[in-house]
């Protein structure tokens, strides 16, 4: 980052970004449930395989994820395959009752 004072005692900021590589949607899995039930969590997801993928997305769908188990009290546990070669990331979410 560089800083330019001028002589008006105001600044201007140089700053560089660097992007790093894009990511795309790999698989999606869902684990622990009945086939209907994970059908229809499958189905409410919106990556679609190839799309840019977007941490921030699978934690608002976690978020938003209670409406589709049949008890209150649940373990969910996501996880992330990220492939540096193929630059793509799988998500795979268990399900487990809690307790």
């Amino acid at each position: 980052m560089q800083v330019h004072l001028q002589d008006d005692n105001t600044a201007s900021f140089e700053i560089q970004l660097h992007e790093g590589d894009l990511y795309h949607m790999g698989q999606f899995q869902i684990r622990g449930v009945d086939p209907d039930r994970a059908s229809k969590i499958q189905q409410s997801w919106k990556l679609a395989p190839g799309a840019v993928y977007d941490p921030t997305y699978l934690q608002e769908f976690l978020k938003d994820i209670g409406r589709f188990l049949p008890q209150k009290r649940a373990v969910v546990r996501k996880y992330e395959n990220i492939s540096d070669q193929n630059k793509s990331v799988d998500v795979m979410i268990e399900i487990r009752p809690a307790g």
